[in-house]
């Protein structure tokens, strides 16, 4: 029989101990060090409000990994304080969606896919 150590490989796993925005600069840290540990050059990250996007960007900066983000379609949803608007594309991000791909960043907005084709696409 082959040793754990001979067939594979041994990693640590980071635990958050709450959830929520509170981790997103540290979940960056440890995606980019694993893709430059393993030499990808593009790495896909979600982000409704432009927040995590921008945050990944400065995370990533100077490592040669290609962003690209993924927004939700312009909507609302609801917050602790109200409605947050949602998606890069809404009038309030233009100037987040374009700072992005002024500096490569590929945006990727969905639709509604289970909505009829009037809603899907507005």
């Amino acid at each position: 029989m082959v040793a754990a150590e001979e067939s594979g490989f041994v990693k640590p796993t980071f635990y958050f101990q709450y959830r929520g925005e509170v981790n997103t600069s540290k979940a960056l840290e440890l995606a980019r060090d694993r893709a430059v540990e393993l030499k990808l050059r593009k790495m896909v990250v979600a982000s409704e409000t432009g927040r995590s996007a921008l945050k990944a960007l400065r995370t990533l900066n100077g490592t040669g990994v290609k962003l690209i983000v993924v927004t939700h379609y312009p909507a609302k949803t609801w917050g602790p304080k109200g409605d947050i608007p949602i998606g890069l594309g809404r009038p309030e991000y233009a100037h987040v969606k374009r700072y992005l791909e002024e500096r490569g960043v590929v945006v990727v907005q969905g639709t509604r896919p289970f909505a009829g084709v009037e809603r899907a696409l507005g």
